[in-house]
Order: C-alpha cells, then sequence, then structure tokens
C-alpha cells in the first residue's frame, strides 16, 4: 500500500469477529517506519455501541446508558493483550481508531 501522504488518524472498520485489535500498527514510508498507536475502541452488539479510550497509557471504558457522561478506568493498555482488546462486555468490535505517534 502507498501513501502520497500518511494521515494522522487511521479509522478502521471491523466486520469480522475473528479480527484481533494490536496496540500498534506501522507502515514503511519510504525508508522510514510510521507508527500509529491505538487511541480508541467502538464495540457493538444488542443493538448498542460502547467503546474504551486510550489515553497515556490508560484505558476508559464508556458506555452512555450504564456511566452516563463519565468513563470507567479498566487498567493500563500494557495489561490488555489482542485478544482482550477485541471484544468488551459480549460486544464485538466494530471500530478502531489509530493515531501517529
Amino acid at each position: 500500500m502507498r501513501f502520497d501522504a500518511i494521515p494522522k488518524v487511521l479509522v478502521l472498520a471491523v466486520s469480522d469477529a475473528s479480527v484481533k485489535v494490536s496496540k500498534k500498527i506501522s507502515f514503511h514510508d519510504g525508508e522510514s517506519l510510521v507508527v500509529f498507536g491505538l487511541k480508541g475502541i467502538v464495540y457493538f452488539g444488542d443493538f448498542h455501541y460502547t467503546a474504551r479510550v486510550c489515553t497515556e497509557g490508560s484505558v476508559w471504558f464508556h458506555d452512555g446508558m450504564v456511566t452516563g457522561r463519565r468513563s470507567t478506568y479498566e487498567k493500563k493498555l500494557s495489561e490488555f493483550n489482542d485478544a482482550d482488546l477485541s471484544t468488551c462486555n459480549d460486544k464485538t468490535v466494530s471500530l478502531v481508531i489509530y493515531a501517529q505517534k
């Protein structure tokens, strides 16, 4: 894959429940390596969306029906494995958001 300009943010739609979420992805841009870090995941199930937000190495969970306007701290991103990030409370990944490091 080749970009004329690599974007700062990537949002990937996931339609296969077997896809595992990575904490980082990277692309070669000529001689340099461009690394993207995980910033958020949107999950879907039971006609309802929830999300995890990754910031400064911490993961926060948000479900507007349960937490209202607040997010709840889960744990450090380093404590999750790829399979843990691919599902959340019986919901499967729908969107994954990455930003350049």
